[in-house]
């Protein structure tokens, strides 16, 4: 806000009631607050604005419209679909931690490749924009878990030593930093010994710029780099990133702590 002690601000404005007189710096300030919390209020839990603001306004009749849901369904449906993910013998395993993918694409495959009935947690990310209401459903089974929460929420579930296989299909393009820092760490304290947790990316340096931001989802560029990096703070040493194939722009790394 342009506050250079904002602890020692906000006490201040506490100390005054309604009724007293403040200066007028002092009612830019609580302006900036107003203006702030309603910002926060709006986008998370939908209230209306204290402040008069007309991008705000503008928000709501397009939000009201439809036009939003339009424009995700049309970017979702012109979107390519991505090839399988190459991946090292996963078939035997006995406990897996999985995003589905689009079109629960990935789901289907490693339904086709697991040997055994492994348990099997299906996180259904309610952050993901393309997970629309006509989204193919995922039914719970016997040894098969479905959340529906959103990818950051995902990570309070890997919180003890349960998993063989961990995949992260591209949720790391669609968090941020921080977030995707904190599911790195939780997945490697949730792998068994021999585990491996692994996703795909698509490899920013590589890609054409235009077509990588026509999935509106991700929200920063993502390199092997930046893999390597998050990888290595959470305690990855064997860390694996290819190339799905010498034209591709998709890349799949596999993690695993030795």
């Amino acid at each position: 806000m342009g506050v250079e002690n904002p602890e020692n601000l906000v006490d201040q404005l506490n100390a005054f009631y309604p009724q007293s007189l403040v200066d007028e710096q002092m009612m830019v300030y609580r302006d900036r607050l107003a203006l702030i919390e309603s910002h926060v209020n709006w986008r998370l839990y939908g209230m209306p604005a204290k402040i008069h603001n007309v991008k705000l306004e503008q928000a709501s009749l397009i939000s009201a419209s439809g036009e939003v849901e339009w424009a995700l369904e049309t970017f979702r449906n012109n979107s390519k679909k991505p090839p399988q993910p190459i991946l090292d013998n996963i078939a035997n395993i006995q406990s897996a931690f999985i995003f589905p993918g689009d079109e629960n694409v990935e789901w289907d495959y490693f339904q086709d490749i697991f040997n055994l009935t492994p348990n099997i947690t299906i996180i259904e990310d309610t952050s993901d924009l393309y997970r629309t209401k006509d989204h193919p459903p995922i039914k719970e089974q016997s040894c098969v878990q479905v959340l529906r929460i959103s990818a950051a929420e995902s990570t309070a579930r890997l919180i003890k030593q349960e998993f063989d296989f961990i995949w992260l299909s591209s949720v790391l393009e669609r968090i941020t930093p921080l977030q995707a820092q904190i599911l790195l760490k939780h997945a490697f304290h949730a792998l068994r010994p021999e585990g491996v947790c692994a996703g795909v990316f698509e490899e920013y340096t590589n890609a054409n710029a235009g077509l990588y931001w026509m999935d509106v989802r991700r929200i920063r560029p993502i390199t092997s780099e930046y893999i390597n990096f998050l990888a290595k703070n959470a305690g990855f040493q064997n860390i694996k990133i290819n190339q799905n194939s010498p034209s591709s722009t998709r890349f799949t790394y596999q993690l695993k702590a030795t």
